[in-house]
């Protein structure tokens, strides 16, 4: 089920690079449960990197922010790191993020993504 799911979770990066944003999202939404049922935490806050980076896209700047926060927290609690290719396509996204919003809502979205629990994460990230 694990391997399954990253091939499906690799695919809605593909669909992510060649900006088909909504086909990406609906990937990351059945891909994002089936990581928190399975444990796989680092692979959840992945995928909310990876729906923050869609909103960025989309211009989404305050939910942007807040998926950031989200990931960020879950990374924290966890202690799992990014891989290097993870890293800078984070970084170049909240350099985008950045020049959208002003620091100040960027930190009001960012604490509120912060305080979520894991699941309120997961369902703002993929409303059912």
């Amino acid at each position: 089920r694990s391997s399954y799911n990253s091939c499906r979770s690799e695919m809605g990066h593909i669909l992510r690079w060649q900006g088909r944003n909504t086909e990406a999202a609906a990937r990351y939404s059945e891909t994002i449960r089936v990581w928190s049922e399975l444990g796989q935490q680092a692979a959840v806050a992945r995928d909310l990197e990876s729906f923050a980076l869609i909103a960025v896209a989309q211009s989404q700047s305050e939910r942007a922010g807040r998926l950031f926060g989200a990931a960020e927290a879950l990374r924290g609690a966890n202690g799992s790191l990014m891989l290097p290719p993870e890293r800078r396509e984070y970084d170049e996204g909240l350099a985008r993020l950045r020049g959208q919003i002003d620091e100040v809502a960027l930190a009001h979205a960012w604490a509120a993504g912060r305080a979520m629990d894991l699941d309120q994460a997961i369902d703002y990230a993929a409303p059912r």
